[in-house]
């Protein structure tokens, strides 16, 4: 009998990586640029399956899904590039009404979570005047915060990781002015956060969709070349 050809023994590589395509969890491997990331142009480098490491800066020198803000006449922005920071302040001998905020935040890209935050995050406050009302500094999840502090408490603190629940879509690191009592004064504070630069941990656990780019039929992949 004579043997088949060399070629209709070997497995069809076009066949492998259609499969590939069709089926590996997106930001694996070559589906990294196919991925919810490739969407808003994040920096990503693979964690493990599912899970994708992001740095504040892209590759464009632009901190995606990033902002942040101050009450005037605070002020705030967003740095990228050599010295990079993400800073918002109550500065001055300013006097802050209830509500007043400093903020940093960062909205996680559609279909996915955030499942880790490693910044480089300090807090700076002072208080000018004793008869002061309360400010308060939170930081982790947007709306179940791991950290909590109430005037001074954290003053001159840092964190180079903080706690964030399952499920977290969106990260903020805040000063805010609030009134514990009828008459209510002032916010009489500085207050000051930055954040040189870190990452954050993305979850993906949708289903994986086909790319774009895979066509034809897996039978067609797996047919042996005739020529």
């Amino acid at each position: 009998m004579t043997a088949p050809p060399a070629h209709a023994r070997r497995p069809h590589r076009a066949a492998i990586l259609i499969v590939l395509a069709l089926f590996m969890p997106s930001g694996v491997g070559m589906a990294v640029t196919g991925g919810p990331l490739a969407a808003f142009g994040l920096s990503a480098a693979l964690a493990h399956a599912g899970t994708y490491t992001v740095s504040y800066c892209g590759t464009d020198g632009v901190a995606e899904n990033w902002s942040a803000y101050a009450t005037a006449p605070g002020t705030a922005g967003i740095e990228c590039g050599a010295g990079s920071r993400i800073r918002a302040t109550l500065s001055g001998t300013q006097t802050w009404g209830e509500g007043s905020t400093a903020l940093s935040s960062f909205t996680a890209p559609d279909n996915t979570t955030i499942a880790a935050w490693r910044p480089r995050l300090r807090y700076s406050a002072t208080k000018y005047t004793e008869s002061s009302e309360r400010l308060t500094f939170t930081a982790g999840s947007a709306t179940n915060p791991s950290v909590n502090c109430l005037n001074l408490e954290c003053a001159n603190g840092a964190w180079d990781e903080v706690a964030v629940p399952a499920g977290t879509r969106q990260l903020a690191a805040r000063a805010l002015c609030i009134s514990y009592r009828p008459d209510f004064d002032y916010c009489k504070f500085n207050a000051e956060i930055s954040d040189y630069g870190g990452t954050v941990t993305l979850q993906d656990d949708f289903p994986p969709t086909p790319r774009a780019g895979a066509s034809g039929t897996l039978t067609q992949a797996a047919s042996p070349r005739t020529a």
